[in-house]
């Protein structure tokens, strides 16, 4: 008697649930689950709130070439599907900008000891490009700056989230990354959410958090739409049509069931003693296709099949 499913963190997970809901034909709103796959088909009963992996470094890729001029880019990223499709995100956009990766290096997940990696970085480079979310993004980034690593860094915001600058402090400065949240933004619906999650939680809001709060915007206003019995299929339906105002700015979804907002540049600086994700620009209405047709882009190879293939 469910009619919706909200959650999901684990795309492994979130691959084997949506078919299982789509034939039960109950819709399925992820808050989380970023594999690129999830989201590629018209109509179905799944719907995001969250990124595909490479859809927030996208317009990075672009912003790495053209604006920061930086002509030679080394990945560096972990070593699983969410480390490709976000590297893969990034490579493809900043090679059509008219820049070139010189260098792929991926790390296991977990990687205690990122000496090995680091050292492995082409003097060719001028920037370093990284998907490293969690403990990996602190023992990477420590080991860089242990090594004297000068060359800047850009990175996938999950890399330098709000969480893990406590803990980054001064080895994450200057890191610039793409995200479609920063608890810096600005505005009235992010002081709200801001304010009442550091009143329940004692702690900074993130991206993890915004996603569950826009989870509950979108279900509120779904919901709102419905006239009489509520059912999976008036909620579905309901769900095609939403457009809200949430702490991450304008938010909705593509035919295919993606999210579609703001994406952020971001960068790591110190404000009031704290490290945080200031936002140095914004690009408008990124959805999970970018620059790209939709046509076009779902022709392209999947990012697992790209990886290792960016140099040449």
């Amino acid at each position: 008697k469910v009619q919706i499913v909200i959650g999901l963190v684990n795309s492994a997970i979130a691959y084997a649930v949506a078919p299982y809901l789509e034939q039960a034909n109950v819709p399925l709103l992820i808050t989380v689950a970023g594999a690129d796959g999830l989201t590629r088909k018209q109509g179905g009963n799944t719907y995001r709130i969250s990124y595909t992996g490479s859809q927030d470094v996208m317009p990075l890729g672009t912003y790495t070439c053209k604006t920061l001029r930086h002509a030679k880019a080394v990945v560096l990223s972990l070593d699983y599907s969410f480390g490709w499709e976000s590297s893969g995100g990034f490579a493809r956009t900043y090679e059509d900008a008219g820049c070139k990766v010189v260098q792929e290096i991926y790390a296991p997940l977990g990687t205690q000891d990122w000496a090995p990696y680091v050292n492995q970085i082409s003097n060719e480079a001028a920037v370093i490009y990284t998907t490293t979310p969690g403990q990996d993004g602190v023992r990477m980034l420590k080991a860089y700056r242990d090594f004297g690593g000068k060359r800047p860094i850009v990175a996938h915001g999950s890399s330098v989230d709000e969480t893990l600058l406590p803990t980054q402090g001064a080895t994450a400065e200057g890191v610039i990354s793409g995200l479609h949240y920063s608890a810096q933004l600005d505005s009235p619906e992010n002081k709200a959410f801001a304010a009442a999650f550091t009143e329940a939680t004692q702690k900074s809001p993130n991206q993890y958090a915004e996603d569950g709060w826009a989870a509950g915007m979108i279900l509120e206003q779904a919901l709102s739409r419905v006239e009489g019995e509520i059912t999976p299929q008036k909620i579905r339906a309901a769900l095609a049509k939403v457009s809200v105002k949430a702490p991450r700015g304008p938010l909705s979804f593509d035919s295919y069931g993606q999210a579609v907002y703001n994406v952020y540049i971001r960068k790591v600086e110190q404000k009031d003693g704290k490290w945080v994700n200031a936002i140095v620009d914004t690009v408008p209405n990124v959805s999970q296709f970018y620059q790209y047709e939709p046509d076009k882009y779902l022709a392209f190879p999947t990012y697992d099949k790209l990886k290792g293939s960016w140099v040449n």
